[in-house]
């Protein structure tokens, strides 16, 4: 992520290792609270028996609204979802709605009264980080590739790391096997660093990114929103944790300021395009100048 380190004494790759490792986090399984369907009333039309909703789900339908509403449950918290709109005369929930019940779970309509689509998004937290970190990453590889050459270390770091948190994310977000995430990836830092790391920055490096990742596990349990900002600046507490005779003046751009001008570059058009394409649900942020913006202000 951050490769141009070109007069520190610490790999480039390094410091791009301890930087992205954790900015990947992703979606557990929740367990579901089942949602009573609503009670129709007189003037209620039944015209929901061609949309599939999961039982955590239910719908009303009159003439003159619609509503949804869900009910999550994650790390024993309850979370509801609940939204509506004003149909269209010819509305039909059987042919307008469909739910998508991949990593996003949202609910989309047309036929809405204004011509507007109509979408719910009823993802936790961890879903909706697991849905645009990606996005991010692909960004941030495609801004660093503008800057470097394609055969600079850092394509081949990207792929490691994506391969490395794919196996391993899903555990970690439910708190498990956390240390061992740590050890395979001082493994996966070594093998990507000139020198091995000495046996006593291995363990400090080990200790924090276990409470690291605890910590994140904890975080972002029974929650419905998050901040994409909150996990790129956890990512830099990890590269933070090298000692500074290590890290020369690496240390210098190990903070969200130093990421926030990159990305306020022109370079960043390839991130801002991904972006348009997601909600601001799932991405964190209503607007890319708010998520620099908070990047630039970093953690208080």
């Amino acid at each position: 992520m951050l490769c141009f380190f070109r007069k520190c004494l610490i790999s480039p790759d390094l410091a791009k290792i301890l930087t992205m490792a954790f900015l990947m986090s992703a979606c557990s399984p929740a367990d579901e609270t089942p949602s009573p369907k609503a009670t129709p009333d007189p003037t209620t039309q039944d015209q929901t028996q061609n949309l599939t909703l999961p039982n955590w789900c239910s719908s009303k339908e009159t003439s003159v609204e619609v509503c949804f509403r869900c009910e999550r449950s994650d790390g024993g918290v309850k979370i509801p979802y609940e939204q509506c709109f004003a149909p269209s005369p010819s509305f039909s929930s059987g042919s307008n709605c469909t739910f998508n019940d991949g990593v996003l779970k949202q609910i989309s309509c047309s036929g809405t009264k204004s011509g507007e689509p109509f979408r719910m998004d009823a993802s936790l937290a961890k879903e909706r980080v697991a849905a645009s970190l990606p996005a991010f990453l692909v960004g941030m590889d495609l801004v660093v590739r503008q800057l470097y050459s394609d055969q600079s270390p850092a394509a081949k770091l990207t792929s490691d790391l994506s391969a490395f948190w794919s196996s391993r994310i899903p555990a970690i977000m439910r708190g498990e096997n956390i240390e061992v995430a740590a050890d395979d990836l001082l493994s996966l830092v070594n093998r990507h660093v000139t020198t091995p790391l000495s046996p006593d920055l291995a363990n400090h490096l080990k200790s924090v990114t276990v409470t690291t990742l605890r910590r994140i596990a904890q975080d972002y349990a029974g929650r419905k929103d998050y901040k994409l900002s909150d996990i790129v600046l956890t990512g830099i507490e990890i590269a933070k944790a090298i000692p500074q005779n290590i890290l020369g003046d690496a240390k210098t751009y190990l903070s969200g300021p130093a990421i926030a001008t990159l990305l306020s570059s022109e370079k960043a058009q390839p991130m801002v395009n991904i972006f348009k394409s997601m909600g601001s649900s799932v991405l964190g942020f209503t607007s890319f100048d708010e998520f620099i913006a908070e990047l630039r202000r970093g953690r208080n």
